[in-house]
């Protein structure tokens, strides 16, 4: 078996040597020179390709023994669904690689603003002593939770020791595990205004693009909190700016944005309600033995004949 890996130091020096062992060959390029890797390379024999964004340019038709394609992100709406029927390949992704460090981040972000941290950490530059009695606490707050796979479900686990109300949001309703209850895209339009908190991760297909619109937006409660750690395009980044500035109670944080970096034009920026990171909340001191386990532990299976994990099904 023969695999392609677009990134340096994805595993370890003893995964690699292990993978040698069991007869695995691996190629290991820089993801800036995939594309041009690709023309210039023999990559007809290659079974496995592992990668991420970079993949968005994968000439299918170059890699004519590719079997498996196994990706360093827990979303793969850059790669074509198309592509991967015609030529018959096996999609892995990193489902609950960044889960953890996800779920903190969210929890993180709620407390940030209920205590009013920012605030407080003003002060001190300004050796400011100021006490405050309008700090909230998470006790019987109602959290709606959009995405109930791997990231939800973490953040829900995180957030019911503070005494939360938690439901969620899938693509169909379905019941899951860790939420109270569950409503589709389009009923949980209907319910908005019950919840304190909104934390959106949802995956980017044609029902979530634009999801949060102004026909969404209106239908918020006052002084709701919206996160989203999804994707950047669930967003209509025009509607959103224009209800802030109409609603000053209300505070967004986005850490995906429709264009990284997120342009300094953006009056994301700038509004006082808008809080704004850099695609920043999947890492951590953990993830990436998560990742290197996750996709050594798959490559010997591949091998084996055996069982893999995170397998997504590319015919729906």
């Amino acid at each position: 078996m023969k695999i392609l890996i677009t990134r340096k130091n994805i595993l370890t020096a003893e995964q690699l040597k292990n993978l040698e062992k069991n007869k695995i060959e691996v190629d290991t390029i820089d993801q800036k020179d995939f594309v041009e890797y690709q023309y210039e390379q023999n990559v007809e024999n290659y079974d496995v390709l592992v990668g991420g964004m970079d993949l968005e340019n994968l000439n299918y038709e170059r890699f004519k023994s590719l079997k498996v394609i196994h990706t360093i992100s827990a979303g793969y709406d850059y790669l074509s669904m198309e592509m991967l029927r015609k030529n018959n390949i096996m999609l892995l992704n990193a489902s609950g690689v960044y889960s953890v460090p996800i779920a903190e981040w969210v929890v993180g972000l709620i407390l940030l603003n209920y205590k009013n941290f920012t605030t407080f950490y003003d002060n001190k530059q300004h050796k400011v002593w100021e006490q405050t009695s309008s700090l909230k606490e998470l006790t019987n707050k109602k959290v709606l939770i959009f995405g109930t796979g791997s990231i939800g479900k973490e953040i829900s686990k995180r957030l019911k020791p503070f005494d939360c109300d938690i439901d969620g949001v899938n693509s169909n309703g379905r019941s899951v595990d860790e939420f109270e209850k569950c409503y589709n895209l389009d009923t949980a339009k209907q319910v908005l205004k019950e919840y304190d908190i909104l934390v959106f991760a949802l995956p980017s297909n044609k029902h979530t693009k634009e999801y949060v619109n102004t026909d969404f937006l209106k239908n918020l409660s006052e002084n709701v909190i919206l996160i989203n750690v999804g994707r950047g395009d669930l967003v209509n980044e025009a509607d959103m700016v224009d209800f802030l500035k109409a609603h000053q109670e209300v505070k967004v944080f986005l850490d995906v944005t429709n264009i990284e970096p997120l342009p300094q034009t953006s009056e994301l920026w700038t509004l006082e309600n808008s809080f704004v990171t850099p695609h920043n909340s999947f890492a951590s001191d953990y993830y990436k033995v998560r990742l290197q386990n996750l996709i050594f532990n798959n490559l010997i299976n591949l091998k084996n004949r055996k069982q893999v994990i995170n397998k997504i099904e590319v015919n729906e």
